[in-house]
C-alpha cells in the first residue's frame, strides 16, 4: 500500500518534469534553455532520480532485485518502505523548491504554456541584463563615434 502511494506521488512528479522538458524540446529551445539555466535541468534530473528510487525499493522488497555493490544481507521490509517514502518526499521537495511556477497547470496544454512562459521569462531576463550592461558600461567605440 505504501509503495503504491509513494509511487503515485513520485510518478506524478516525474511525469510533470519530463513533460515540461519535452514541451521545451517541442519549441526547439532545449539546448538554449539548458545552456542558459543548467541548474534547473540538473536539479530536475536529480528529482527524477529520487522518484525512480521508489520503484527500485519496491522491487528490492517484493522481488529481491539487488545491485551488485549492495550489502549481502537484505534490508527488512520496513526499511525498504521507509526508503521509498523518503525518495518520494525528496522528489516532491526537490520539485517544490526547483519548479518555481512551472507546474501550476499539469495538463498537456498547461505544460506547453508553462514551457512557453519559462522560455519567455528567460529571454526577458537576458534582454534586461543586456540593457543594464549597455547603460552602465562605458563603450570606448561609442565615445569615438560621438566626437
Amino acid at each position: 500500500m505504501f509503495y503504491i502511494l509513494a509511487g503515485l506521488v513520485a510518478g506524478f512528479y516525474a511525469s510533470m518534469v519530463i513533460g515540461f522538458w519535452l514541451a521545451v524540446r517541442r519549441f526547439g529551445k532545449l539546448h538554449t534553455a539548458y545552456r542558459e539555466d543548467e541548474q534547473v535541468f540538473h536539479l530536475d534530473v536529480v528529482g527524477v532520480f529520487w522518484a525512480l528510487l521508489v520503484p527500485f525499493w519496491a522491487s528490492y522488497d517484493l522481488l529481491g532485485v539487488r545491485l551488485p555493490f549492495m550489502a549481502a544481507e537484505a534490508f527488512s521490509s520496513w526499511q525498504c518502505v521507509l526508503f521509498a517514502i523518503v525518495g518520494a518526499i525528496a522528489a516532491v521537495t526537490m520539485g517544490y523548491f526547483n519548479a518555481r511556477e512551472r507546474f501550476t497547470n499539469p495538463t498537456h496544454a498547461g505544460m506547453a504554456e508553462s514551457a512557453l512562459r519559462y522560455l519567455a521569462a528567460r529571454q526577458i531576463i537576458t534582454a534586461a541584463e543586456v540593457a543594464h550592461v549597455l547603460r552602465t558600461v562605458p563603450l570606448p567605440v561609442a565615445k569615438g563615434i560621438a566626437k
